[in-house]
């Protein structure tokens, strides 16, 4: 009996002991790995264009489509950057939209970002985005936009300057990706953009129609 007893003792510390490390694997974050010598900021950019590129759309039917846009993603450590947008050419039902002091058509938008795990198993990573506020000029109506934007990531652990930044919807107003994990591995669910053209925030999809194709100026690794 006593044999049987150390057993299911050992057992218990063994599921113990996986139980811990499974804890500890998913409470942490994905990192950006320079070479050796190499420091932050790095900045990684990408431009497309042509027709209808990129779209703010809302869950109640507003829909601003633009033919360009441009993106600029600075890490200023291995988890955290900033991001600048800078879309052209936008236009809802053919009326030229900016935000407030930008010119016709144009629409900038910027604010903080840290890099994420969006699944677990298997391992997926992206970035999370805080939209600063915004506000749209729509003709003489004016719109604000907020919220957060979590975007895919791609490749994971790879020396590379060249990666693939994924912003899609899965429906009308519905970003993709709307999820993803914090550093103690829990799940925070319902993180979307919103749209308030004066009747309440709606959820909404920032999304461009094809994966960015970021080019940073220095080799980096996301690791996970």
């Amino acid at each position: 009996m006593s044999g049987i007893r150390l057993i299911i003792a050992l057992l218990a510390v063994l599921a113990m002991s996986a139980t811990i490390a499974a804890t500890s694997a998913s409470a942490s974050l994905p990192e950006a790995e320079l070479l050796p010598g190499e420091s932050f900021p790095v900045e990684s950019t990408s431009t497309i264009k042509g027709t209808e590129v990129a779209f703010i759309e809302s869950s109640l039917g507003l829909l601003i489509i633009c033919n360009e846009l441009k993106e600029l993603l600075t890490l200023e450590t291995a988890h955290l950057g900033k991001f600048d947008d800078h879309w052209v050419g936008c236009k809802d039902n053919g009326v030229n939209v900016n935000t407030i002091g930008d010119a016709a058509g144009v629409m900038l938008f910027k604010g903080t970002e840290h890099l994420v795990f969006v699944l677990l198993s298997p391992l997926a990573v992206g970035t999370v985005r805080q939209l600063e506020e915004a506000t749209l000029e729509i003709g003489k109506a004016k719109v604000k936009v907020k919220g957060v934007v979590v975007a895919g990531l791609s490749p994971l652990n790879e020396e590379t300057t060249k990666y693939k930044l994924n912003l899609k919807c899965s429906g009308k107003g519905k970003q993709e990706l709307s999820s993803y994990f914090n550093e103690a591995g829990e799940s925070l669910t319902k993180q979307l953009p919103l749209i308030n053209a004066g009747l309440g925030n709606e959820n909404a999809c920032y999304a461009a129609k094809e994966e960015l194709s970021m080019s940073s100026n220095k080799m980096l690794k996301i690791k996970g």
